[in-house]
């Protein structure tokens, strides 16, 4: 037995040492966060209309990513070779628990399905077809660093410094100036019970940015009356589920539109897109286009929606793809309605 081992020794050290290599660069964090492209995603999995449509004739797809933090040494190398992953320096000023991932990302889904149904329905022209919603405050979705010491996803803001918030008004009017003496006071909503909070601001820091913030990110939020003489045609959210965050809102959109108009626009093409909604159709920027474009190609998509905002790096990386996909910017719901209208393949 000795003998063998003798033998093999060599074998044996080299073998050891690859495998605790590979387990050493598995297990050592790095600085570095990565975005990898996922998958193309049917709407029509996600809500019912009670309509005349037929869901097979409505071919419109959101588009999401993934995003890992503070991958490994060994992913941080392979991504390298990888031309579909892109790298950013790790933020430490958000949370990257699951749990907590999982509450504000469910928040921000949430909002662009309530968005994307009230923005549908009222870009509808028919008599019959109208829905009922009430404003009730700014939800927070996101919070950073030390402001964790005062709020939680899903805090509702009704005021600021006695400031009632309105649909027409923005936190960022009564929030100005920010200095570390400031404080603030902010009356939320939290698990339906009024609280008053005095809220200091707090140092952001990121790569060489160092600014005073409140440290939440916030979104209108809507509750609608779901009542069949406030809101027809009724309608059901299948599953919400498959992803988390608010950029399938305008395809959302443009989907219960199709359901709600059964205009027919995409029978025979297979649309995907990307942006967040407004109540009033606008569309905003999201991150990680650059990936989103590359599932679209992949899935062999007609169109790829796009938010104006986001039109630049998703045209950097359109031009070097392969694809008879058709790149098209876009600043609202109504804009994705005309292009389809006029479309030829």
């Amino acid at each position: 037995m000795k003998e063998i081992i003798k033998k093999y020794l060599s074998y044996i050290i080299i073998n050891l040492s690859i495998i605790l290599i590979f387990t050493i660069l598995t297990v050592i964090p790095t600085n570095y966060d990565i975005i990898v492209p996922a998958r193309t995603y049917p709407i029509s999995k996600i809500y019912e209309v009670d309509s005349s449509y037929k869901e097979d004739d409505i071919n419109i797809y959101s588009v999401s990513v993934l995003e890992y933090y503070n991958i490994s040494v060994l992913s941080y190398l392979v991504s390298f070779i990888n031309p579909y992953d892109i790298l950013s320096i790790h933020n430490e000023m958000i949370n990257t628990t699951s749990s907590y991932q999982a509450s504000s990302g469910t928040i921000q889904k949430e909002v662009s399905l309530t968005n994307a149904l009230i923005s549908a329905y009222n870009c509808v022209e028919k008599s019959d077809v109208h829905i009922t919603y009430e404003f009730k405050g700014y939800i927070i979705h996101s919070v950073y660093g030390d402001a964790n010491n005062y709020f939680y996803p899903g805090d509702i803001v009704l005021k600021i410094n006695d400031n009632v918030l309105t649909s027409t008004n923005s936190p960022n009017d009564y929030i100005t100036s920010l200095k570390p003496t400031d404080t603030y006071i902010f009356e939320i909503l939290r698990d339906n019970e009024v609280k008053t909070l005095y809220v200091n601001p707090i140092l952001y820091k990121n790569n060489q940015t160092e600014i005073y913030i409140i440290g939440i990110s916030m979104y209108q939020y809507y509750i609608i009356d779901n009542d069949i003489s406030k809101t027809y045609p009724s309608y059901n959210i299948t599953n919400s589920s498959n992803s988390y965050g608010p950029s399938a809102g305008l395809m959302q959109s443009l989907y219960l539109y199709e359901a709600l108009s059964n205009e027919g626009l995409t029978k025979n093409i297979k649309v995907v897109g990307t942006g967040t909604v407004s109540i009033n159709g606008t569309a905003g920027a999201i991150g990680g286009v650059e990936q989103k474009i590359i599932a679209a190609s992949l899935a062999d998509a007609d169109i790829f929606f796009v938010p104006s905002s986001n039109y630049d790096e998703a045209k950097i990386v359109y031009d070097t793809l392969n694809t008879k996909m058709k790149l098209v910017s876009v600043n609202s719901l109504s804009d994705c309605i005309n292009y389809l209208r006029n479309f030829e393949e």
